[in-house]
């Protein structure tokens, strides 16, 4: 069982949630343990968005994004590269390779 916040895995956290706003929806709690489970639930909701947000980074780190934001489709990656390699004739692979590699870096 996680013994850190940080431990506790998305799934388990929206599980939480949801826990949390099926009580509050259900009309059957206290007043003030409404509120300690809405903080709660607040909480949860940011570490949750926090973690999306985390994950999308890392995603346009390796894929890239589009103009209009959205994330580019392995195929479209191939496309853009082979195009990049294509047109600037590139005839060294290992130039290539360099080049690449920038590409992962972003």
């Amino acid at each position: 069982m996680a013994t850190k916040k940080e431990d506790v895995k998305f799934e388990d956290n929206l599980a939480e949630l949801e826990n949390i706003v099926r009580k509050l929806e259900s009309g059957d709690v206290a007043l003030e343990d409404a509120i300690a489970e809405f903080q709660k639930g607040m909480k949860i909701s940011e570490t949750l968005k926090k973690t999306l947000n985390e994950a999308e980074e890392t995603l346009v780190k390796i894929v890239g994004k589009k103009n209009n934001g959205e994330l580019l489709w392995f195929d479209e990656i191939i496309d853009k590269e082979y195009d990049y390699i294509k047109n600037d004739g590139y005839n060294n692979l290992e130039k290539w390779i360099n080049e690449v590699d920038k590409v992962k870096e972003r």
